[in-house]
């Protein structure tokens, strides 16, 4: 039963590329996107660009660009064209709305920046499209490796735990960061351009 199985699959396989329905070089145009997403930056993005920007992928997805529209003291508004919105402070999600499931900090302020090394119970709401909004309680924990600060977090309310990355510039200056926003969701990666000042 298998065997007919695998004989049938590899058939419909081979009659549907010789017809030109579906071709080998078509089907590879149609993943390379999830295989090989694309990391050039695009030509609007060049040095003539006035304003700080930023890489954003979540998981193995596509690359979306953000540009830096609002800065509140260390705060740091993201938007994209298609309606992402990220806040972060030196690198961290503290904010995300536009995916499919986002976090806020119950409270955003000068308390989240990296140089805080032991922050408890601190509160976050966590929603996506699947399910109401509810706050829980974490705690963040830093460590500085050279020209990385890994950040471990944990949330024993809804047992979620994990361990955020920001690498830094010769300055001190974050310029990618991998943040978890939401345990049901894989990692978001960040990479900064034209850093800002409060960056």
């Amino acid at each position: 039963m298998i065997k007919n199985l695998i004989i049938c699959c590899g058939f419909f396989l081979i009659c549907s590329c010789t017809t030109g329905s579906i071709t080998f070089q078509n089907l590879y145009t149609s993943i390379k996107p999830l295989v090989n997403p694309d990391r050039s930056i695009p030509q609007r993005y060049d040095d003539s660009f006035p304003y700080s920007y930023a890489s954003v992928r979540v998981g193995r997805g596509q690359i979306i660009y953000v540009v830096l529209s609002q800065v509140d003291g260390s705060t740091l508004r993201w938007i994209s064209s298609d309606g992402f919105e990220i806040k972060t402070i030196n690198g961290k999600v503290v904010s995300s709305d536009g995916f499919d499931k986002n976090l806020v900090y119950k409270e955003i302020n000068k308390d989240l920046e990296l140089n805080n090394k032991n922050l408890e119970e601190r509160i976050i709401t966590v929603y996506s499209n699947d399910h109401d909004p509810f706050e829980t309680r974490i705690s963040l924990y830093r460590v500085t490796k050279d020209s990385l600060i890994e950040e471990r977090f944990h949330s024993s309310e809804i047992k979620w735990s994990g361990k955020n990355k920001f690498y830094l510039d010769d300055n001190g200056k974050v310029v990618r960061s991998i943040n978890y926003v939401n345990p049901l969701m894989p990692k978001v990666e960040m990479q900064f351009y034209k850093l800002h000042a409060s960056q």
